[in-house]
């Protein structure tokens, strides 16, 4: 697990995270990203034959995205784009070899941080960022790769991030 506070900071900015996997067979599940956890965060994962991208706003609000298309076996390339369309929202999508096959308006974002859970990659360890599975959601294919490319100027709000800070001391 990676502190939250050196993990890539995706918040209130355009971004994109990409996963090289290989799919053994139906039934591979797991988280391919998460951070966070159930009060806020993100996770990028597998889960009956779908990717799926869920944005949990402080604990608060749920906003999934599904793919309507299965991911196939074998070697596969899935990507999740969030493209910002204003303060703290955005459009968010989901690739399946290239191919969209999800899209959705995210109305709300975490405004401050995903929570002291941190930042995993193969699993969510600690609360789970969805209520959709249960912690730790261990990936059960092969991932080779995660990619996240920031895009658009870091997110900066000194005086939110000094109060959860001292929130958690």
């Amino acid at each position: 697990m990676i502190p939250g506070n050196v993990a890539p900071n995706v918040r209130n900015r355009s971004h994109i995270i990409k996963a090289e996997v290989v799919i053994p067979g139906k039934g591979t599940e797991g988280v391919l990203v998460a951070h966070g956890g159930r009060f806020a965060g993100y996770a990028l994962y597998l889960q009956n034959n779908r990717l799926v991208y869920n944005h949990n706003y402080l604990g608060v609000e749920n906003y999934t995205l599904i793919s309507d298309k299965e991911v196939p076996l074998g070697p596969a390339s899935l990507r999740f784009e969030f493209k910002k369309t204003g303060e703290h929202k955005g459009l968010a999508s989901l690739y399946i070899n290239g191919d969209r096959v999800g899209e959705r308006e995210i109305p709300r974002t975490v405004p401050v941080r995903y929570g002291p859970e941190g930042f995993e990659i193969g699993r969510d360890s600690a609360t789970p960022v969805s209520e959709r599975y249960t912690s730790p959601f261990i990936f059960t294919g092969t991932l080779n790769t995660v990619t996240i490319e920031l895009n658009g100027n870091l997110h900066q709000d000194p005086e939110g991030d000094f109060k959860t800070e001292m929130a958690q001391e």
